[in-house]
């Protein structure tokens, strides 16, 4: 018994260390939104912005288990069934984003079921630690409609709870831990996680909130050819084009109103 209790602390000093972490709130700096506070300070913040184009989602259904069937002795029907089928669906968010240089990135994003609009101006955000190139998407932020999508998964896996899938599952097996494990695992996900979402991004939310303006003179233009006299049909394709527009944030009421009116204009 001693031993086990003796190896039991023992494999619990990885998280123990963490213990500072545990209780310290995740933030971003207030003067400087590009990193993160102590103690996470090790975690630069990246970021893309541009206007979405091509804007699509895609679902794929894994399915993983097995069906057992026992037949009676006398070949006459099933004696019994066993074993288990799951399905887990994830979800991709795929687009382009152009920013007003010219750039253009490809993003494929799982895990946040974005509702990003075509011709939307969006922003992906993503965390890299010292002395690593790349680093896990956390943030998608579209500023057309003020909605942040967060990885929950990434956060906690990156910043909160970062312990491997087989450290976890070992003190979990050796029993003792289980209330250690299961406290710092409630903290992550009733308290840090929830409150970054609140009050700790809010200074990178409001860093990027400066750039929407600076595509204000790139989206597309309202301007509605009139070279020469348009049928009903043509009026009707029209309005229904720039009302389109319209519902996808390409254009704000105020500008479809005005190509409405210089459309129905005798």
């Amino acid at each position: 018994m001693t031993t086990w209790i003796t190896l039991s602390v023992i494999a619990l000093v990885p998280m123990l260390l963490r213990l500072p972490k545990a209780f310290a709130p995740l933030r971003l700096k207030a003067d400087d939104p590009g990193h993160f506070a102590r103690p996470f300070g090790r975690f630069a913040v990246h970021s893309f912005t541009g206007i979405a184009s091509d804007v699509n989602q895609r679902s794929d259904s894994y399915t993983s288990g097995s069906i057992n069937s026992t037949p009676n002795l006398d070949g006459s029907g099933v004696q019994s069934v066993s074993g288990s089928i799951s399905t887990k669906v994830v979800v991709t968010d795929q687009f382009f984003l152009a920013d007003p240089e010219g750039n253009v990135e490809s993003f494929q994003l799982t895990g946040f079921e974005a509702a990003v609009g075509a011709g939307h101006v969006v922003s992906v955000v993503w965390a890299i630690k010292s002395l690593r190139r790349s680093g896990p998407y956390f943030l998608v932020y579209d500023h057309t409609t003020q909605r942040a999508f967060f990885n929950d998964k990434v956060l906690t896996k990156t910043f909160t709870f970062p312990y491997p899938t087989v450290y976890v599952a070992l003190l979990l097996l050796m029993i003792l831990p289980i209330p250690v494990v299961l406290f710092f695992a409630l903290l992550s996900e009733r308290w840090q996680i929830p409150r970054f979402k609140k009050a700790g991004v809010q200074p990178l939310l409001s860093a990027l909130g400066s750039r929407y303006s600076s595509f204000a003179d790139h989206r597309p233009s309202t301007a509605l050819p009139m070279t020469s006299p348009v049928s009903t049909a043509g009026i009707t394709a029209e309005l229904e084009r720039i009302a389109a527009m319209r519902d996808a944030g390409v254009l704000s009421d105020a500008e479809f109103e005005a190509a409405k009116a210089k459309l129905l204009a005798p």
